[in-house]
């Protein structure tokens, strides 16, 4: 968070991710995979009832906010397969909630 490079790769990323050169894709593509990882296990945990869904970070958001951004759809487009299913069908219906009807 105190890296202003990464914090600007990361922006620029969101926003637009055909900027980005290789190497600052790889990065970003690191750094929203982390906090994904973060999101698909709290996902985990509270589907198997360790955590109860009133969390102080709002999960709905965050995924809107990262995955509906330009950066993060292309991100989804690739990786996300990666992640497990429940977590692609929640994912998947979080965004899909997202898109004007």
């Amino acid at each position: 968070a105190q890296d202003g490079e990464l914090a600007h790769i990361f922006l620029a990323g969101l926003g637009e991710p055909t900027k980005l050169k290789a190497e600052e894709w790889a990065r970003f593509s690191f750094l929203l995979g982390q906090l994904l990882a973060t999101s698909a296990g709290v996902h985990d945990e509270i589907s198997a009832g360790v955590l109860k869904d009133e969390l102080p970070v709002n999960q709905e958001f965050m995924i809107r906010m990262y995955l509906g951004a330009p950066g993060g759809q292309k991100y989804w487009s690739q990786f996300g397969s990666g992640y497990p299913k429940a977590f692609r069908e929640y994912v998947d219906r979080v965004l899909a909630e997202q898109r004007p009807k």
